[in-house]
This record gives structure tokens, C-alpha cells and sequence, in this order.
């Protein structure tokens, strides 16, 4: 049986790229595409830029969602070694339910707090991606996690307006956070990380919740393996999320060149 390619009316391919945030006018992100009828590829250009994977993996989950909301849906694997992903062409099918509304999926008004159904379906989306989320509420465990970001072991990244906004993200509110990881640390799995995070994030859109990256406070080693450690995980934490408005709009923004902490 042949294998599956995909077939793009004139300007269409471009259209959904640059509309997933895997282009942009400026052509100026941080990956290199590549595109056949049977793969496209993305690939970040500085093996350093740990952000610009995790932007890199979002614009890839993206595509991949609205490939398959118009019929033509994709598989993805993850370079073990490297800051790529690669979608390949499966059968065509219609789009499920669940892949219309997260690609329909806007963040209203903020819902107040996160219901057990929610944070189910929350976890449900990272596990989907090969990831976990763990969310948190109440002042203890909140106070816990912004505690371990504030001791960074690069104080130099941590501004003094990074901490500004960090008092003024969470304090004196009982804002749910969430910590997601992946099961490997490599520039692979934080691609898949940011396929994840983009997954979650448009599943909280469709519950009404608003989610924002923080990025700036989880750069170095020594803090993930702290988040590690106190959630009791095997796996490095990759990004720590807030389910509020205010600290950036989208994990995959084509004007802002991967995600930001500020």
C-alpha cells in the first residue's frame, strides 16, 4: 500500500504554515522547514536555545492540528538528538470532535479556579503529547514552586523586573500553576515539551482558562532537578505554566521568535 502524501492547493502549504507559527513575514524563527509531499520537518538552528525548542514543538503541535482539521492529519517523531520534528502524511480521515475544538480554541474570561474535570482534562492533553502535568493549587504549594524559581543558579537571568512580575503574576491570589515535564531531557524531548505545552494550552483555551508560560525562572539545570525532586518525578520539569492572563499570549508566537519569560 503506498504511503500517504499530502496534496496543497497553490499557497495553501504556506497559508497553514505561517498560520501555525512555523513561518513568519520576517522568516526571521528560530528552526529551518523543510517540506515534501510526504514530510515537513522543522528544526532549530541553535542546539542551545532550549526556549526555541519548546516554541519549535508548539508551532509543530499547531500544524499538526490544523492538518488534521482539514482532513489530512500527521504523525510526529521527535529527533532523539536533536531540536527537530518530523510530521509525516496519514490516511485522510475527518477530524474528531476533540481536534475541531482545540483548533477552534479560544481563552475567554477567566474561570474561576480549575474544576476536577478540568485539571483532568488538562493532565489527559500532556499525557496525549508523552508528557505529564502536575497542577497546583493553594498558597503552600504555590509559595513552594515560585520559591524554587526565585533560587535560580544563575542569579544574573533573574531580573529584578522577571521578579516584579512574578509578584505580581501569583501574589496574593490562589492562582493555579502548573509544572509540565518530559520523560528525558535531551533537545528532542523538549520539542516534544513544547508540543505538549501547546496541547495544554489549547485545551485550557477551550475550558475557558487563559494559560501563560513562565520560561525565564526554569533555564537552568539546578532549578528543574529542584521541581523535579519535589514533585517526586523521574523526569526533568520543562516549563512551569500559570492558568491567568498576563504574562504571554501564545507558546508560538511568528512574531516573537519563541517563548518568552517577560
Amino acid at each position: 500500500m503506498p504511503a500517504a502524501q499530502w496534496s496543497f492547493a497553490n499557497g495553501e502549504l504556506a497559508s497553514l504554515l505561517d498560520s501555525a507559527g512555523v513561518l513568519s513575514p520576517s522568516r526571521e524563527l528560530p528552526w529551518l522547514v523543510r517540506f515534501t509531499e510526504s514530510a515537513i520537518e522543522l528544526e532549530v538552528a541553535e542546539p542551545a536555545a532550549r526556549e526555541a525548542r519548546l516554541a519549535c514543538g508548539a508551532a509543530a503541535f499547531t500544524l499538526r492540528l490544523a492538518l488534521a482539521a482539514r482532513g489530512t492529519p500527521a504523525e510526529a517523531t521527535y529527533g532523539a538528538g536533536t531540536g527537530s520534528v518530523r510530521l509525516v502524511p496519514l490516511p485522510p480521515r475527518p477530524p474528531t470532535g476533540a481536534e475541531r475544538r482545540l483548533h477552534a480554541a479560544e481563552a475567554g474570561a477567566p474561570a474561576p479556579g480549575i474544576s476536577p474535570g478540568v485539571r483532568r482534562a488538562l493532565t489527559r492533553a500532556a499525557r496525549a503529547e508523552d508528557a505529564w502535568l502536575v497542577v497546583l493549587t493553594g498558597p503552600r504549594r504555590l509559595h513552594g514552586v515560585t520559591s524554587m524559581v526565585r533560587l535560580a543558579d544563575e542569579p544574573a537571568e533573574l531580573t529584578e523586573a522577571f521578579h516584579r512580575k512574578l509578584d505580581e503574576w501569583v501574589g496574593g491570589r490562589d492562582t493555579p500553576l502548573g509544572v509540565l515535564g518530559v520523560h528525558g531531557d535531551g533537545p528532542g524531548d523538549q520539542v516534544r515539551a513544547g508540543a505538549a505545552l501547546q496541547r495544554v494550552r489549547l485545551t485550557a483555551a477551550a475550558a475557558g482558562l487563559p494559560m501563560s508560560v513562565l520560561s525565564a525562572g526554569v533555564r537552568t539545570t539546578g532549578v528543574r532537578e529542584r521541581l523535579r525532586v519535589a514533585l517526586g518525578r523521574y523526569a526533568s520539569p520543562q516549563a512551569v505554566v500559570c492558568f491567568c492572563a498576563g504574562w504571554d499570549k501564545t507558546l508560538a508566537d511568528p512574531g516573537a521568535g519563541g517563548i518568552t519569560g517577560l
